[in-house]
């Protein structure tokens, strides 16, 4: 049985053999199957550009600044005593020389009467003295010593004298009070403080220059103070500091300007200084590289090109910097889309 039964397995094993090679036969000469074409590729990103063309612009330093006082200054006891008076209050704006407090006069107005009568016997004994000269020898000498005395007596009554009128203590400039320390009654002590006086006929505004503005400050250009709350005052530069002040290393810059704003007003002031070749950007064109310099994006042959810039200045939505081409096709919409170097569809804009 076993005999019989091999040839019909080989028999069997041969038609299945033939038949995967019919198969593979098949395959290879079949015609190939067509390629699946890649999806497309999105298109670059579309940006807003407009022809942007530098301008001679008046170059401008913008500072933070705060109104102060034209002079201040502290009205001072100038000996003992005790206060009589205060004629002047709060807020009342006095003439130069206008009584601000008075003290008790005690024996000064005394000791002045008798200095003045001691001058009075000094200069007669001077005078008969000289009449004496001619006669030479003693005469001279005594002479000497008369003018001695006399000139004694002449600086004790001017000491008198000044006791006498530093009893009223007075505005050394016109000035507004802008505080008194002392009420009557009070004794005060040389040198203590009696009230605080300013000139505010005119003012000054006070801000401070970094280094890289001074080249364009000068003492005498117009100046225009913007306060936070007010009408914008026009001025002038009176005074730029020769050095800086530590540690910010920034140079103190003082405009005046006409009466009006209160002293402690803050706000911003603007100089003008020669007139720079600048480009007036809309502020929404500015934007920032990967290391974080500040910029705009131009296109050039298709591509977006970075370009860091210096703000200088601006006004009202604009700001005008430097370092850009005299022309270029500025990026005015779009410029987050696309990174420097990088391809894009451009639209012009007005």
């Amino acid at each position: 049985m076993t005999s019989l039964l091999r040839p019909l397995a080989l028999s069997g094993w041969t038609w299945s053999f033939a038949a995967a090679l019919a198969a593979l036969a098949w395959i290879a000469t079949a015609p190939p199957r067509p390629a699946t074409p890649p999806p497309p590729s999105p298109p670059p990103p579309l940006v807003l550009v407009r022809e942007q063309v530098a301008e001679s612009l008046p170059g401008v330093v913008a500072l933070a600044a705060v109104v102060e006082p034209w002079r201040r200054t502290e009205a001072r006891a100038a000996l003992d005593g005790r206060v009589a008076e205060t004629p002047a209050a709060e807020g009342d704006a006095l003439e130069e020389g206008a009584p601000i407090a008075v003290l008790l006069p005690e024996d000064r107005p005394a000791r002045l009467r008798e200095a003045e009568a001691k001058v009075a016997a000094r200069r007669a004994e001077a005078e008969a003295a000289r009449a004496l000269l001619p006669s030479g020898g003693a005469a001279r000498n005594r002479a000497i010593d008369a003018d001695a005395r006399l000139a004694e007596a002449e600086r004790e009554e001017a000491s008198a004298r000044q006791a006498v009128e530093d009893l009223v203590i007075r505005a050394p400039f016109p000035a507004r009070l802008e505080r008194r320390i002392v009420e009557p009654g009070r004794w005060v002590m040389r040198g203590d403080l009696i009230a605080e006086l300013a000139d505010v006929s005119r003012l000054r505004v006070r801000g401070y220059a970094a280094e890289r503005d001074l080249p364009l400050l000068r003492e005498g250009a117009r100046a225009r103070f913007e306060p936070r709350v007010g009408t914008p005052v026009e001025g002038r530069v009176v005074f730029i500091a020769a050095r800086a002040e530590a540690p910010a290393r920034t140079w103190r810059v003082e405009a005046e300007l006409p009466p009006g704003l209160a002293p402690g007003q803050v706000g911003r002031l603007l100089i003008e200084g020669p007139a720079r070749i600048l480009h007036r950007l809309p502020l929404s064109a500015l934007t920032a590289d990967a290391a974080g310099r500040v910029g705009v994006k131009s296109v050039e042959e298709g591509r977006i090109r970075f370009h860091p810039v210096r703000l200088v200045g601006g006004d009202g939505g604009d700001a005008f910097v430097e370092g850009l081409p005299e022309r270029l096709r500025l990026v005015v919409r779009g410029q987050d889309l696309a990174r420097d170097g990088a391809p894009v569809r451009v639209e012009a804009v007005p």
